[in-house]
């Protein structure tokens, strides 16, 4: 048997389950995915799931698996191995770990999706220069993972971690998890739709002098072409030098800024790490959030964060879940 480290990593999502033989420095030796719409009953995922390991583990039986590694969708309890609540999926209280663990004799640790796609970029990217990461992946909503002292902070429960769902105005639009003025429901996908389209509305009925700018904007044509103003369409308008898009992304930018502060001040962070479709976007924002950490976020701890963009890993949620193996 070869002295290399292999992992099975499992990454259960709304869409689908994917499951890959993962080596330790992040390689994809093997990979197969479940669909999740199939996968519903918590009885015929198990036995699925299960099935798919014991695959790969005979198939694979030369490598030296060390164990299974899972991110799971929802609310994850870390210390009981358990999936309390799915909400995409519909599952409850699914004792995951003890079924792969009974049926296939390796170690299993479960962990939140986020945290296992952050655990991922810290490993493979920062641990041999940085102690402490914040992960922010910026897309639908607005995913966190806290890196510190080299270990993923989890919380007492095992769901700390939901930076998207600090609140931004305390009376604000309601959000999918039940609260009001969560900061992703301003720069999550949803919110950012909503603006731009408020903004058409208040320009059309010319309800503040100062948008008159904005009269002539291709937002107009592209929502009458497309229906919705989808993130990528204003994200194409702002580098056109479109004014209203660039409104829009600066105005972004700056609610992005003051979480990014507001991570700065808490955790002193050696970095953060900004991921996520919407992040391409970032030279259309950049300097609104920079100039906005620079008026919130405390001076010390300012100077030493790095604030990182970096293009999003395919599969990282597969093999950040593979090499939860290697935390300990």
């Amino acid at each position: 048997m070869e002295n290399n480290k292999y992992f099975i990593g499992i990454d259960i999502g709304g869409t689908k389950i994917t499951i890959a033989l993962i080596g330790e420095k992040g390689e994809i030796i093997y990979k197969e995915n479940l669909q999740t719409r199939e996968n519903l009953d918590k009885n015929i995922a198990s036995e699925n799931i299960i099935n798919t390991c014991k695959k790969i583990k005979n198939n694979f039986s030369s490598k030296n698996i060390l164990g299974i590694g899972i991110g799971a969708c929802g609310i994850v309890l870390y210390e009981k191995g358990n999936i309390k609540f799915s909400p995409n999926i519909g599952w409850e209280n699914f004792e995951i770990v003890k079924n792969l663990e009974m049926a296939l004799g390796l170690k299993v640790i479960l962990d939140n999706d986020a945290n296992a796609a952050a655990w991922g970029e810290f490993f493979l990217n920062y641990r041999e220069t940085f102690r402490n990461v914040i992960c922010i992946t910026l897309g639908t909503g607005v995913g966190g993972g806290i890196i510190l002292n080299k270990k993923l902070y989890r919380g007492s429960s095992g769901t700390a971690g939901e930076i998207g769902h600090i609140t931004y105005i305390h009376n604000g639009k309601k959000c999918s998890c039940g609260n009001n003025g969560c900061i992703e429901r301003y720069i999550g996908t949803k919110g950012i739709i909503e603006f731009a389209e408020e903004m058409l509305v208040k320009i059309k009925n010319k309800e503040n002098p100062s948008y008159e700018k904005f009269s002539d904007s291709m937002l107009f044509d592209i929502q009458k072409k497309e229906k919705i103003l989808m993130p990528k369409f204003i994200q194409e308008a702002g580098f056109k030098g479109d004014k209203l898009a660039l409104f829009i992304w600066e105005e972004f930018g700056k609610i992005l800024g003051i979480l990014i502060a507001s991570m700065i001040n808490i955790f002193n962070p050696d970095a953060i790490h900004i991921t996520g479709g919407i992040s391409h976007a970032e030279k259309l924002f950049i300097e609104s959030l920079k100039k906005e950490v620079e008026k919130r976020a405390f001076s010390v701890p300012r100077e030493t964060a790095k604030i990182i963009f970096s293009e999003e890993r395919q599969d990282m949620g597969v093999i950040g879940a593979g090499l939860l193996l290697m935390e300990n």
